[in-house]
């Protein structure tokens, strides 16, 4: 969207940039909402559906459940989401460096043997 609106603004269109920018930035919450959650809610009916009689009379209910909890962990956790992250961070980091060496080493071994 920056760049849309300061790239632009730079040609003497700035009105132009601007509203090219919110058009973005609609378009891509509707298609995030389109292509990820509704395939993801959709499915995940389905199986509770085939495990909760409830739910195959009321498939609303799942949703209103689903958005409470969705609501209460975007709410009332955005801060301590932010500080399990910054833990989870460093530990994931480490991870992935010991399993690129590992692979790296893995891939030094088989390739000389492959003759």
């Amino acid at each position: 969207m920056e760049y849309l609106k300061d790239g632009l603004a730079s040609k003497n269109m700035a009105n132009l940039g601007k509203y090219l920018a919110y058009i973005y930035a609609i378009f891509l919450v509707l298609g995030a909402i389109g292509a990820g959650n509704t395939f993801q809610v959709s499915q995940s009916l389905a199986v509770a559906q085939e495990q909760i009689a409830l739910f195959q009379d009321y498939p609303y209910l799942f949703g209103l459940i689903l958005a409470s909890i969705t609501g209460l962990v975007i709410i009332g956790g955005i801060k301590r989401i932010c500080k399990c992250g910054r833990g989870y961070r460093s530990i994931y980091g480490s991870g992935f460096l010991i399993i690129l060496k590992l692979g790296s080493f893995g891939v030094l071994i088989i390739v000389p043997t492959l003759d």
